[in-house]
């Protein structure tokens, strides 16, 4: 869902007919690209730059996989990272991550930028060519800092198999020192380009011949002295001579002045019959060229037979391959043919650029056409109707870039541009920013005479005020907003606020009514962004009442949202995990929560996601005794908390929260270092005075399993019970449980059987009224089987003793429970040749990598098993995660070895 843009920036232009053949510097560039980490070609505009790549493309032929990518004025980092991506795909790279998500990373903090170049060095050296270039054209346009910065770092990463060639006017603030150092560098500059005297001749001769060779040696070279060989003075000359103006363009002295060029132009153009002179006025707003654009900006029938009349005199243009012919106007052309329009047809602008836009896939570019009409109001409710989804299915980076498109006194007056950054804050648990551009949106939504919208807008400010943990200032808010006057999903949204208000003020026992009564309203949308909107808190699941209202937010979630990995998917499916999971269901939650941990893989993952996804397998790996995979999850989880674009820090309740949850995995699994060590650094119980009764009851929990691993049984049932004062406290994950089974443990061997036994009951009592174990299976086996083998004489029944032994059972009841439980990315390829129904693999992706094997590529892959082409670079990354490969060549080799073989 991110932008679109014009193919044709991932299009090398082709070959134009009539070139004059130029040995000597193809063949130096050709040498160049095949040896060389970066190939720079920097010369001022007009040198042939693009028409010297072009060529060499030409050249190299099969010696070299091209990724071309052309910049365009208003690109910023993310931008041509998403062109790369796209200019990418044709060599099937198995991405690991999906390119929207990692063009969405890359817009992140420096780390995430960091951590997306990793990702893409990575997909380049697993990508299956002998040699790879990435070409970028008209790098002079590039205004963002951090673009070269990017391109500094890949190139001192990339892979061995690939090269970079830069093409620009002016020189780029690349660490080229240090390239030329370790000859990494060649470089082609003004010199390297100018035509020499021979080539001169060879451009001339067409339109010479009749004047003979030694009329031709002549004006060669006149017209080299005159042009000193700059090529698109050379042009203007060849054209001129064909045109019978020959004498013009040869005595005109300095030909690499812009002015003369200018002139030189205005006389082409003159010469133009006037429709072809207005057709081409009007479509220079256009970047590319083509019938159906043209014919659209330009009101003018006969678009197609311009275009070929454009192309039949040679102007200056680069014809591009694709569904239908494209040619794209080189700068100085484009700038000159402006200047002209802005200074005849000035009244026709607003019209030409809303025409463009009306055309224009790309959100970005049709935002800069509106706003170059002027046409606020429009350019505001395209991004209005975007926006959302793009924030929801792949980050609020490229959102942020568009809000950036309008002039600072636009975006203050517009309430659908602030609430633009409400949601772009929300996204990323800013609540500040989101608070106050919820408050911007609601002023300018009540100026404006929108009541309802301004309503809607105060329900943010509730959402953003809940998140800054002041829930019961977000009641307030929400009573004097009048929510029957208004939409359903402004009903569904003020009921979220009220569940979390619930929550923060520790009402757990309000939270899962609550949030039925939300999904009542939200169950008959397919709306995603409504759904998504609604989704739960990760702190919420495990609470007691959640149970149903989680299968009904899972179903309902994975229905609305496509079939394809998505913040809302990958929640949904540990919503349904956690289900699995509390219901003693240990090898269906892990099968589910696999689907979501990949989800997260090639999502990125984005804030929420981490929290989900990471929060729950933590506590499922360490009830598996895996604490390699464990750890592995929490420290995923705790990078939310370094990431500066997200609301949440070190130091914060919410950051103390995990904390504790790392203890708390930990101590499931068994890692006693880890719960000390862990522990050791938690916040004092002094300095959680004022923190919500949640986690100071929390807080309490920990003590008592430090106390408990250190052998101080009396100390360790004191923290608990204390734990357990505060009614429904510890509800989040289930905890009530399973410290009312620790502490029973403790009481049982301080010998107060009594105790024991009652505290017991009460646990049996509150799982048979959840209908499901939940926490108490997080004291694992051996702590259920010590409760059920204990002499209670008659302080238990038998009853009781005979579900402690059922639950126990949870943990070996499934065959393939152990299996399933242990992370796909965390596994070894297997040693052995398995047969097809052995691997790891499902018979989907076994399907795909037989055509992996045969060669076959994504898009025919897709042909042939009728899948997305989205569908099946996820197949082929959960093959490369399940087998621990790199490569598409790897997969195949292990396929012939272990399947076919």
């Amino acid at each position: 869902m991110t932008p679109s843009f014009a193919l044709t920036k991932i299009q090398p232009p082709r070959p134009r007919a009539g070139l004059v053949a130029r040995v000597t510097l193809e063949e130096r560039l050709v040498d160049a690209a095949l040896s060389k980490r970066l190939v720079l070609v920097a010369a001022p505009a007009g040198f042939g730059k693009t028409a010297a790549l072009t060529r060499l493309i030409a050249r190299l032929g099969g010696a070299a996989s091209v990724a071309w990518v052309a910049v365009d004025l208003d690109d910023d980092a993310l931008a041509l990272l998403a062109c790369l991506c796209a200019a990418l795909e044709p060599f099937d790279p198995p991405w690991r991550i999906d390119p929207e998500a990692l063009v969405a990373m890359a817009g992140g903090s420096r780390g995430d930028r960091r951590a997306a170049l990793g990702e893409l060095v990575n997909t380049l050296a697993a990508c299956d060519v002998r040699r790879g270039l990435i070409v970028v054209d008209d790098a002079h346009r590039i205004r963002d800092a951090a673009v070269f910065d990017f391109v500094d770092q890949l190139l001192e990463r990339l892979p061995a198999q690939w090269g970079l060639i830069v093409a620009t006017r002016s020189e780029p603030p690349l660490s080229l020192a240090r390239l030329r150092a370790h000859d990494e560098l060649a470089e082609f500059r003004e010199p390297d380009l100018r035509f020499t005297l021979d080539e001169v001749g060879a451009l001339l001769a067409p339109a010479a011949a009749a004047d003979g060779a030694d009329s031709l040696d002549a004006t060669s070279r006149r017209l080299l002295h005159r042009t000193h060989g700059w090529a698109v003075g050379l042009r203007l000359a060849v054209n001129s001579l064909r045109t019978g103006h020959a004498t013009r363009a040869a005595i005109a002295d300095g030909a690499t002045d812009r002015h003369v060029f200018d002139y030189l132009l205005a006389e082409v153009l003159d010469e133009m019959p006037r429709e072809l002179r207005c057709f081409l006025l009007r479509c220079s707003v256009l970047s590319e060229l083509t019938a159906g654009r043209c014919a659209a900006v330009s009101a003018d029938a006969r678009a197609a037979e311009w275009l070929e009349e454009i192309e039949r005199r040679g102007l200056f243009v680069s014809v591009l391959a694709g569904a239908e012919p494209t040619l794209r106007l080189h700068d100085l052309f484009r700038d000159f043919l402006q200047d002209r329009l802005r200074r005849e047809m000035a009244d026709e602008l607003p019209l030409l650029y809303r025409r463009a836009a009306a055309g224009e896939p790309d959100t970005l570019r049709r935002i800069g056409f509106l706003v170059r009409a002027g046409d606020w109001s429009e350019a505001e409710a395209v991004l209005a109707r975007a926006g959302a989804e793009i924030i929801i299915t792949v980050g609020p980076a490229p959102v942020l870039r568009l809000l950036e498109q309008f002039p600072p006194d636009v975006r203050e007056r517009s309430g659908a541009l602030a609430h633009m950054r409400c949601l772009c804050a929300w996204s990323r648990w800013d609540w500040p920013r989101m608070g106050e551009s919820a408050r911007q949106a609601q002023a300018a939504f009540e100026s404006a005479g929108d009541t309802l919208a301004a309503y809607r807008s105060g329900i943010y400010v509730a959402v953003a005020t809940a998140g800054a943990g002041r829930g019961r200032d977000a009641l307030t808010l929400l009573d004097a907003i009048p929510i029957d006057r208004l939409e359903t999903r402004d009903a569904a949204l003020a009921g979220i606020v009220r569940v979390y208000c619930a929550f923060d003020i520790g009402r757990f026992d309000e939270v899962g009514p609550l949030y039925a009564r939300v999904l009542d309203t939200v169950e008959p949308s397919d709306s995603v962004i409504l759904w998504y909107q609604c989704v739960p808190r990760a702190l919420q699941c495990g609470i007691h009442g959640m149970r149903e209202p989680l299968a009904r937010f899972a179903t309902g979630a994975l229905r609305a949202t496509p079939d394809t990995p998505t913040p809302l998917r990958a929640m949904a499916y540990v919503a349904e995990g956690w289900g699995e999971f509390l219901a003693g269901r240990f090898a269906a939650a892990a099968r589910v929560l696999q689907r979501a941990e990949a989800d997260a893989r090639w999502l990125g993952p984005p804030a929420n996601v981490r929290v989900y996804v990471y929060g729950a397998l933590s506590m499922l790996h360490a009830l598996n005794g895996d604490r390699a995979a464990s750890r592995h999850a929490v420290d995923e989880l705790m990078k939310l908390f370094d990431d500066p674009d997200v609301g949440y820090r070190r130091g914060s309740v919410f950051h103390a929260y995990y904390q504790m949850h790392a203890v708390r995995v930990a101590d499931i699994g068994g890692d006693v270092d880890a719960v000390l060590a862990l522990a050791a650094a938690l916040p004092a119980r002094s300095e959680l005075a004022k923190a919500p009764a949640m986690l100071q009851a929390f807080r309490d929990g920990i003590e008592g399993r430090v106390a408990w691993h250190r052998g101080e049984l009396e100390h360790a049932a004191d923290a608990f019970a204390r734990a357990l004062e505060p009614p429904l406290a510890l509800g989040v994950f289930g905890q009530s449980n399973e410290i009312r089974l620790r502490l029973a443990r403790a009481w049982l061997r301080l010998g107060r059987l009594d105790e024991a036994a009652a505290m017991i009951t009460a646990a049996l009592d509150s799982a048979e009224r959840a209908g499901e174990p939940g926490g108490a299976l997080a004291i694992g086996a051996a702590g259920l089987l010590e409760l059920a083998d204990a002499a209670w004489g008659e302080r238990l029944e038998p009853t009781a003793t005979a579900q402690l032994r059922a639950w126990a059972a949870c943990f070996a009841s499934e065959a393939d429970g152990e299996r399933a439980l242990r992370p796909a990315a965390l596994e070894a390829a297997p040693s052995a040749a398995p047969t097809a129904s052995a691997t790891p693999l499902s018979a989907r992706e076994l399907d795909v990598l037989r055509h992996i094997a045969a060669g076959d590529s994504n898009k025919l892959i897709a042909r042939a098993l009728d899948l997305s082409p989205h569908t099946v670079k996820r197949h082929v990354a959960n093959i490369l995660d399940k087998l621990a490969l790199q490569s598409r060549g790897q997969a195949a080799a292990w396929y012939r070895a272990h399947v076919a073989g």
